[in-house]
């Protein structure tokens, strides 16, 4: 069973709450403040989130969760209400808002529009690769791509989208035959229009073959070796994990990919 508990910080910096403001007025216009998300995993240990590398910044929006909570007055009686999951790029907003003077009510709109807000039809690159006018063009002499262990094509997305034409992806799960069938029909249903060939045969037997018919100086190399049975996510639900025969075997033919592409 995966718990999930919000907490406050036990001592939440000085600067991330709104300075000068009293007690009754912070009651009633509000304040903005930072949490730590906590998980705990099966093992009994706990994951706190967001989650980051290295220490965690006290001046970095994106370190932190973050919530907004006020004080409403019914019938003389004063009762807490609260948002949650604020986006951490609304932040500086709502902070500036309130060095403004911005009303509670305004701000609380300002959130709720953060929280609802969609992504830009260009940035959502995977949705819209149906819709070809949406779709990026590359120009002629785009830098090119290899991509092994290809997946379902989201990397060769960002690849497009950062101006990048993927030339070659290759996956096959042999365990899972029908399944790496419909991956590759739709991996050349997305990128088959930019000259993507998909492959679909392991990284083993490409190399094998000596990456035959690949091109030999491609811009890019992307390779992403299966991880699924070594991650912590796999050791957290199953108690264990390791590196398979054939997932050693294919991460050294990738290393050969690398000398030879």
């Amino acid at each position: 069973m995966t718990k999930t508990v919000i907490t406050e910080l036990s001592a939440i910096p000085e600067k991330f709450l709104e300075k000068g403001v009293k007690a009754s007025q912070c009651e009633s216009v509000g304040c903005l403040y930072p949490y730590l998300e906590t998980k705990k995993l099966l093992d009994g240990s706990n994951v706190f989130y967001p989650r980051v590398i290295g220490e965690r910044d006290p001046n970095d929006p994106f370190c932190w969760r973050w919530g907004f909570n006020w004080k409403e007055k019914h019938n003389g009686v004063w009762k807490s209400k609260s948002i949650g999951s604020i986006p951490p790029g609304a932040v500086p907003m709502i902070r500036l808002m309130q060095q403004d003077g911005a009303t509670r009510e305004d701000i609380i709109a300002f959130i709720k529009k953060a929280k609802t807000k969609k992504l830009s039809p260009k940035l959502n690159v995977c949705k819209n690769f149906d819709n070809t006018k949406l779709k990026p063009v590359l120009p002629d002499n785009a830098p090119i791509a290899v991509v092994l262990f290809a997946g379902g094509g989201g990397i060769e997305a960002g690849m497009v989208q950062a101006g990048i034409r993927p030339v070659i992806a290759v996956e096959f799960d042999p365990s899972k035959p029908e399944l790496s069938k419909a991956i590759a029909l739709n991996h050349h249903h997305n990128f088959s229009e930019y000259g993507c060939r998909i492959i679909q045969l392991t990284v083993q037997e490409v190399a094998q073959s000596g990456f035959l018919g690949f091109p030999r100086r491609s811009d890019y190399l992307h390779a992403s070796p299966v991880c699924a049975n070594k991650s912590l996510a796999h050791t957290a639900k199953a108690g264990k994990g390791g590196e398979t025969t054939d997932d050693l075997t294919a991460a050294n033919r990738q290393v050969g990919a690398s000398l030879s592409l």
